[in-house]
């Protein structure tokens, strides 16, 4: 059989691990990580890519690029349970890998990903990577690894961390995201803190190309920024599809 399958065309392998695993280009399937079966999903396709990379030799550099073409950085917690350790953990991981493989980090079209705002690192020994707000910091590298990126979902979460020490991109993080404009898709989640709706303008500017926009957060009105901060008209020229589910907007007192 490896023989058989040493003959066969590149694409065509990726194109048989893809439909094995049912990767779908269109639709962004958000891996709802407090809801167990969503995640079992996700889970069943990366058993199901681990084993076309046993099929034979010929199959396991395809497998493994199918398995980045869909990335999710997520850890099942239970109801009260913190994901901030096992995701800060993976995502270091994940970028350490991208940057030692650029055909892997080009071949990422979906990426799913936390920014985790905290006071501390709830025991991870490894010290802050730089110097100012690590969060931010981690996400703008992350993107910067993926050219090629598509779809983005977001989740944006600050439980226990206090809303005014929450800063915003500076404009080189924006100029540095910018790489990834060929964008389609963004989906925003939020936990039930409040984020400065700041931050949803500041990712809205660095993805022109959006068509697809999915909104399911609850975002506090900066006040003190009111006229420096808004959503202007030619920011997305490209809209085609605005879907908001449970979005709240909340005056900081």
């Amino acid at each position: 059989m490896t023989s058989a399958a040493g003959r066969c065309p590149g694409e065509i392998l990726l194109d048989i691990v893809n439909r094995i695993v049912e990767w779908d280009s269109g639709i962004y399937k958000h891996v709802d990580t407090t809801w167990r079966p969503h995640f079992d999903a996700h889970r069943s396709r990366i058993n199901a890519l681990l084993a076309c990379a046993r099929v034979c030799k010929a199959w396991a550099p395809f497998a493994q690029l199918a398995l980045y073409r869909d990335v999710h950085i997520v850890a099942f917690q239970e109801k009260d349970d913190d994901p901030y350790p096992a995701q800060w953990k993976a995502a270091l991981a994940l970028r350490r890998t991208l940057q030692t493989s650029p055909l892997l980090a080009g071949h990422v079209k979906a990426l799913q990903i936390s920014i985790l705002w905290r006071d501390s690192l709830y025991g991870i020994e490894e010290p802050p990577l730089y110097g100012r707000d690590e969060p931010i910091a981690n996400f703008v590298e992350m993107l910067a690894l993926l050219p090629n990126l598509v779809q983005l979902d977001l989740t944006l979460d600050a439980r226990g961390y206090s809303l005014h020490d929450i800063k915003g991109f500076e404009e080189g993080d924006i100029a540095s995201i910018s790489r990834s404009s060929g964008l389609r898709c963004l989906a925003v989640h939020s936990t039930e803190q409040e984020i400065p709706r700041h931050i949803l303008y500041q990712l809205l500017r660095t993805f022109p190309a959006i068509k697809v926009l999915a909104l399911n957060c609850e975002f506090l009105e900066d006040v003190e920024d009111a006229e420096e901060i808004h959503w202007t008209a030619g920011v997305l020229p490209n809209l085609q599809d605005l879907r908001c589910s449970g979005v709240t907007l909340r005056t900081a007192d």
